[in-house]
């Protein structure tokens, strides 16, 4: 079985390709990372891995777009003050 790579966007208009496998995923960390990425996936339990897995993509995304985090902060406060108003 093998997986597709991940294609996104970034802020700034440019298409990044990211691992989809957990091979993949480590070799693209920093060596100094690899090791806590191996201990989280092979201490995940089966409904915790997703979200384990999402996390460290994030890394990788982040890490390509350092804009990301900021845009999703700014996302995640335009959403409360919309519940906010709501209420």
């Amino acid at each position: 079985m093998s997986a597709e790579p991940l294609r996104t966007i970034t802020g700034d208009g440019r298409e990044i390709t990211l691992p989809a496998t957990i091979r993949g995923i480590r070799e693209a960390l920093p060596p100094e990372r690899r090791d806590e990425f191996t201990e989280a996936v092979e201490t995940a339990g089966v409904h915790d891995i997703h979200a384990v897995m999402r996390s460290w993509i994030m890394e990788l995304l982040e890490a390509e777009d350092p804009g990301l985090r900021q845009d999703l902060d700014a996302l995640a406060r335009q959403e409360h003050d919309r519940q906010a108003g709501a209420a």
